[in-house]
């Protein structure tokens, strides 16, 4: 879907700029992803779609950074299956990296930034891009891309529609065996995405600020997670080779469409991409029916006959080597007694990544109408 709006155009029917708005919102959720949910409190059902607001937001950066003395060029939004990307004449007064900076900024269209505000569609001047952010982080979602060209007069916001953590990246971390933080672990993922990131990568995807982000990369640089390239200008870091390998991403450090060498963030806006689906590290460790049950019971420590009892099984030694073993050996679960196999009171539970994939679990099946996870990524 391509939208090239009038929106912000001088029109002669009043009413125009309203209708213009209400057909980007209708066309909006047409394409949007509408989950069935109802409140627990007020029993009202909920049919707005989760990341509404952010969309709505990056709309109103669309309308205050256009340059409206531009009459050759219109604003346009266009939306494909793994991304929207909202483009418009005029770049931004400030860096990308300022953008994630606190503090008020300076906008091309301030009177239009204080009548959105008056009508409550709007941050404060100047805030609009954090706040955007945040709201992507709160979603789970990969933080949108900047392209703010000075040269050509441009900026660009490219929203993807993938999750940071994703069930295989959470089954990638637990088979590693390390132990990260949500900071680190959406880092990581960051970079086992891109194959290498920079600092106001890391501010994008934690909401830190540079001083938070620069000790997050020291910590995954102790754990050889990633090291620092040498001979840069400004911090950059690589995914380490042997995890490079083992996600047969070789020499492959693109990022999604619209994306500059460093990530997230550039000031450079992307050109007119030659693909449009962005890539996931082609590992297939997802969890089938089986192991989803294995995951919901082992909450708490079981033993190996109260397990196979829960699911109805009758073959123990099958259910081992099949079942037990390979969540066992990918880190999603662990014994209470490691280094005494025999134990007579041996049990398995959830490891911490273990506990984070299910709650992956159950956030991805919330709202669909099913109390139960059948299958997996």
């Amino acid at each position: 879907m391509t939208f090239r709006g009038a929106l912000g155009r001088p029109a002669g029917d009043r009413d125009q700029p309203r209708q213009n708005w209400q057909e980007l919102i209708t066309r909006y959720l047409q394409r949007a992803g509408i989950p069935f949910s109802i409140d627990p409190e007020t029993l009202q059902r909920d049919d707005r779609p989760p990341d509404y607001i952010a969309f709505r937001e990056g709309l109103i950066n669309l309308l205050i950074h256009q340059d409206y003395a531009d009459h050759t060029r219109k604003p346009v939004i266009r939306s494909f299956d793994d991304c929207v990307l909202l483009w418009n004449p005029g770049d931004a007064f400030v860096s990308a990296d300022e953008l994630l900076d606190p503090g008020d900024k300076e906008v091309r269209n301030p009177r239009i930034v204080a009548a959105f505000r008056r009508i409550g569609l709007s941050e404060q001047a100047g805030t609009g891009i954090r706040a955007f952010f945040g709201m992507r982080r709160r979603l789970g979602l990969v933080p949108p891309v900047i392209g703010n060209d000075r040269t050509r007069k441009a900026f660009q916001l490219t929203l993807v529609k993938e999750e940071i953590l994703s069930e295989e990246q959470l089954r990638f971390q637990a088979k590693l065996g390390v132990h990260l933080d949500e900071a680190e672990a959406k880092t990581f993922a960051f970079a086992c995405r891109h194959g290498r990131l920079q600092p106001r990568d890391v501010r994008a995807v934690t909401g830190l600020s540079g001083a938070g982000a620069l000790a997050v990369l020291d910590r995954l640089t102790s754990r050889t997670l990633i090291l620092p390239l040498e001979g840069t200008e400004t911090p950059v870091f690589v995914l380490s080779e042997h995890l490079t390998e083992r996600l047969g991403r070789a020499g492959q450090a693109e990022g999604p469409v619209g994306a500059g060498a460093s990530g997230l963030v550039t000031d450079q806006a992307g050109h007119e991409p030659r693909r449009l689906v962005t890539d996931q590290p082609p590992i297939s460790m997802g969890l089938d029916e089986m192991g989803w049950k294995i995951v919901a019971f082992c909450e708490v420590p079981r033993s190996t006959a109260k397990i196979v009892g829960e699911l109805g099984l009758t073959h123990c030694t099958f259910f081992r080597r099949n079942h037990l073993e390979p969540l066992l050996a990918g880190g999603v679960l662990r014994m209470i007694h490691p280094d005494q196999p025999n134990h007579p009171h041996q049990a398995c539970v959830l490891t911490e990544a273990g506990a984070a994939l299910k709650a992956h679990g159950v956030k991805g099946n919330a709202g669909n109408g099913s109390g139960d996870r059948t299958n997996g990524a």
